[in-house]
Parts: structure tokens; sequence; C-alpha cells
């Protein structure tokens, strides 16, 4: 269970970071900043990655 919502959270960061590096200049957040978030997205993507690998793993 704990793998499950460890895979969710993941994943709902990684998209709310891929948002907010793509549209965050329109709301008013500098150039540096999104590009920052959209980078980051990347990471939360590959722990989103390694959340679902373990997960499948253990069953």
């Amino acid at each position: 269970m704990l793998w499950v919502v460890m895979t969710v959270v993941a994943a709902t960061v990684t998209v709310t970071y891929a948002v907010i590096g793509r549209y965050g200049q329109r709301w008013g957040i500098s150039v540096e900043r999104a590009r920052r978030f959209r980078t980051s997205s990347w990471l939360a993507a590959g722990w989103t990655a390694v959340c679902v690998g373990h997960f499948l793993v253990g069953r």
C-alpha cells in the first residue's frame, strides 16, 4: 500500500512541476525558476519510475 501511495504522490508532483515549468512564466514566475521546475519534473518522473518498479517487484 505504501508504494501505491508513493507512486500517486510522485506522479502528481511530476505533472505539477511540468505544468509549472511550462506555464510558469505566464503566471509571473521567473524564467530561471520555471526552468528549475521543468528540470525537477524529470527527477520526479524518475522517482515515479522507481516507485512503479518497486511496486511491481514486490508483487
